[in-house]
């Protein structure tokens, strides 16, 4: 991978982020496969159990300030400090380690963009919920911040 110069590193994190407002953040129980595509990603997540669905923003992220920009929490679909969503299954996520669950952030045609590990807070995953899903309770999305690669 080439080296990003600030200004394409800014471009690229504020069009890839872009691409997800209005869309979702979609929660799955297990690893997240290594070399995933775009088009291997949709197929392995067809397969996968989709754990809690939360939708976003029409304005997904804050501002990107050089490659990093942290996910909108604020109304309508936030509280400030989290978005709810309600689980469709019972998860498997864990407290202690980021290869329990993966996030997928999907467009607002529900293509996939990127995804991610996800866990309960304190995890060290990159997304972060509250509570371990339970089918048809209430699960919080509490974090997450994109980070730009600037190249190697």
């Amino acid at each position: 991978m080439a080296l990003q110069s600030y200004a394409a590193r800014h471009a690229a994190g504020a069009a890839r982020i872009a691409a997800v407002n209005g869309g979702s953040v979609k929660i799955y129980n297990g690893s997240r496969p290594a070399g995933l595509t775009n088009q291997s990603l949709a197929t392995y997540i067809s397969a996968a159990t989709l754990v809690v669905s939360f939708t976003l923003n029409s304005t997904a992220f804050g501002a990107d300030s050089n490659g990093t920009s942290s996910l909108n929490l604020a109304a309508p679909q936030g509280n400030g400090s989290q978005i709810a969503g309600t689980a469709s299954a019972t998860g498997t996520l864990s407290a202690s380690n980021t290869t329990s669950g993966f996030a997928v952030f999907c467009d607002s045609s529900n293509a996939p963009v990127w995804s991610c590990t996800a866990g309960l807070n304190g995890s060290g995953a990159e997304v972060t919920i509250d509570v371990q899903p339970q089918s048809g309770g209430t699960v919080n999305l509490t974090g997450y911040t994109h980070t730009e690669s600037a190249g190697t």
